[in-house]
């Protein structure tokens, strides 16, 4: 079914029963409701004494509503009949997609629906085909970082990884990056799971069970590519096939899961890609984390002994000059406007390269990359922008973690 096709349906949920009326104007009002809020993500779970209903809105979860098991079966169904997900098929996780129109422009609905004890899990991905056109000088991050990824991008062969958890913006980024390299001269292919944003220009291509990640590589090298997109490098096969396709002419971007940016290189390792290949195919890995950002009302105060001794072990420099937390005025919720992404950029440089060669360790090669002028950890480039004003402290010490700073405080401790 076209795209087209598909926008020529009922714009939102329609009664089919006498019964639903009150299902169906739930569903709407939801759904129209979290589009116009600007939530990302909508859960619906089965519970033992009914089912709840909740919302995330710049990463921060919340309660919707509370609803009954009658009404959460309803909701299942109109919900599976307007994603194209059979009614019958109960007991095995689902996925679909639905669009909706609100206010004159389509929302596109990812469904993921997921059996659990209870019943259901059922998670709708509102995604703002807005964020399709941003293109890469609107991602927020410092100059220097920009021009080294431009340089990957523009260059005649190389690939670039974007690391990161679920929800860290990484697709964005890599969408805002091909909106910068489409153009009539050059040929860019994708394959993802799935193809979150349709870009006039792109050859997009979608996994499916035939289709592996790796498959789709291989048969992608014989389209002639210049750019290539991979949703995402989660297996041996991909992480090789990948790395080969950056070895031969061809400019290659795609995500991966890890922590940071030295620990990317060690997963690809971890995945089997041999380390000299890896050293001359890899150009560049931007691990990225989103945050909270502040509304212009923030408040400064000095930082409290935790928060000092925690920028001692990050190597954090003025550490008794002010922090950043929320405040709140007429303009914002809980002091909150958006986020705003933290990135940590690490340059394939011969010195780097000379190290995965000799597969040396992710702490090693972080400590090389502090020579490198763009380069700044996760955790310092959140303070960094605590100190602007724009990420409260709390974030900061989120995105650097704590596990090592309480080990230690036990260790003086002891």
């Amino acid at each position: 079914m076209s795209d087209k096709k598909q926008f020529r349906e009922p714009p939102c949920f329609i009664s089919t029963a006498r019964h639903d009326a009150h299902t169906v104007d739930l569903l709407n009002n939801l759904f129209k409701d979290s589009a116009r809020g600007g939530y990302s993500d909508i859960h619906i779970e089965d519970t033992d004494e009914g089912a709840v209903i909740r919302r995330r809105h710049n990463g921060i979860m919340s309660e919707y509503s509370r609803i009954s098991r009658a009404q959460s079966r309803d909701i299942q169904d109109k919900i599976r009949k307007k994603s194209s997900i059979p009614p019958s098929e109960l007991q095995a996780p689902r996925d679909g997609r639905m669009f909706l129109e609100v206010d004159g422009r389509v929302v596109d609905i990812r469904v993921n629906i997921y059996p659990i004890r209870t019943g259901h899990s059922i998670v709708c991905r509102l995604l703002d085909q807005n964020n399709a056109s941003r293109q890469l000088e609107e991602v927020e991050m410092r100059p220097d970082v920009r021009r080294e990824i431009e340089k990957i991008m523009f260059g005649p062969e190389g690939m670039l990884l974007v690391s990161g958890p679920t929800g860290s913006g990484k697709t964005s980024t890599l969408y805002a990056a091909l909106n910068k390299l489409n153009t009539p001269e050059r040929k860019i292919i994708t394959v993802e799971d799935p193809v979150e944003y349709r870009l006039e220009g792109l050859v997009q291509g979608q996994v499916t069970v035939e289709m592996t990640f790796a498959k789709a590589l291989r048969a992608m090298m014989r389209q002639d590519p210049d750019v290539a997109l991979v949703g995402e490098i989660r297996d041996s096969e991909t992480a090789r096939t990948a790395t080969e396709m950056a070895l031969t002419g061809h400019v290659v971007l795609s995500t991966i899961h890890a922590n940071n940016a030295a620990a990317t290189i060690t997963r690809m390792l971890d995945l089997g890609v041999e380390p000299f290949n890896l050293g001359t195919a890899l150009k560049g890995v931007l691990a990225q984390r989103l945050s909270q950002r502040l509304c212009e009302c923030t408040m400064p105060r000095p930082p409290n002994e935790f928060e000092r001794t925690w920028m001692e072990h990050y190597d954090i420099k003025d550490r008794h000059s002010p922090v950043y937390e929320p405040n709140g005025c007429g303009n914002c919720k809980n002091g909150l406007a958006g986020r705003i992404p933290v990135v940590e950029m690490l340059v394939v440089d011969s010195d780097i390269a000379k190290m995965l060669n000799m597969a040396r360790p992710a702490s090693e090669i972080e400590e090389a990359c502090q020579n490198q002028k763009q380069f700044e950890t996760l955790a310092q480039a959140a303070m960094r922008l605590c100190r602007e004003g724009k990420v409260p402290v709390a974030e900061v010490i989120r995105i650097g973690g704590t596990d090592r700073i309480i080990q230690r405080k036990d260790e003086k401790a002891a």
